[in-house]
């Protein structure tokens, strides 16, 4: 999207997440040492970038994450009650808060009914810090990444099913 604006220095670090960009600023210090850094992101991010040495970056908040409740809450808890939903995808900390809070003491039986896939590793931190496990997190931090493993990781239990039921 910023090449279709007319932007054309445009770096992407290896990894896709704060973690990925620190490792890169870090590794380039000498071209970003005395340059004004701009951080756009949510207000209630994580402060990977805000705290490294030699660097002057500042945050520029654009949103507020903010807890939506769906209307379908019932309707979403039964499917995966029923075994219908065959993985969730968390792609912040801030989807797994809003998980919690809206599933509150239900959160541990509804997540073991299903896979858990989280978009790359700070979130399947904050997941696995909570004390809830993490089946799937793809190798770079992207939908199409993710989709790619629960394609994978579905065929695979179904032929594991399959076996085991011969």
């Amino acid at each position: 999207y910023l090449q279709k604006l007319g932007y054309k220095d445009i770096i992407i670090p290896k990894i896709y997440s704060a973690e990925g960009i620190k490792e890169y600023f870090e590794k380039n210090i000498e071209e970003f040492k005395d340059k004004k850094i701009a951080l756009i992101r949510a207000l209630d991010g994580m402060n990977t970038l805000l705290n490294i040495d030699n660097l002057k970056i500042d945050l520029v908040p654009v949103y507020k994450t903010q807890l939506n409740i769906p209307e379908n809450v019932e309707e979403i808890k039964s499917a995966i009650e029923s075994g219908n939903m065959y993985a969730i995808v968390f792609s912040s900390p801030s989807t797994f808060k809003g998980f919690l809070n809206i599933f509150k003491n239900d959160s541990a039986t509804l997540l073991k009914k299903m896979k858990v896939a989280a978009i790359g590793k700070t979130t399947e931190n904050f997941i696995e810090k909570q004390g809830f496990k993490v089946n799937i997190v793809p190798d770079r931090s992207t939908f199409e990444e993710i989709v790619k493993k629960l394609k994978t990781t579905s065929n695979l239990e179904d032929e594991i099913s399959y076996w085991n039921s011969v």
